[in-house]
């Protein structure tokens, strides 16, 4: 079951749990969230695949949010999936 986007940020991304764990901190750090969740992709089964989630009303801007967490997760090393 996907999420639900109308009250997450969403992005899917491939990257090694080292690259998630390290690109969720500076994630949680730069919007300022308690929790970014995270889910294996289920529409790959190769363990490099993943959802990132981070809850809309936490957030003052949805859009800017979800910009800066791609962009996070592409310096720390992760490419997008879409």
């Amino acid at each position: 079951m996907g999420p639900d986007r109308n009250a997450f940020i969403v992005v899917s991304c491939e990257a090694t749990m080292t690259v998630l764990w390290r690109a969720m901190r500076e994630i949680r750090s730069a919007l300022q969230v308690a929790r970014v969740h995270w889910h294996p992709d289920e529409r790959y089964s190769d363990g490099l695949h993943f959802r990132v989630e981070v809850p809309i009303s936490r957030v003052a801007n949805p859009v800017a949010a979800q910009e800066d967490v791609r962009s996070i997760l592409i310096a720390q090393g992760a490419s997008l999936t879409f």
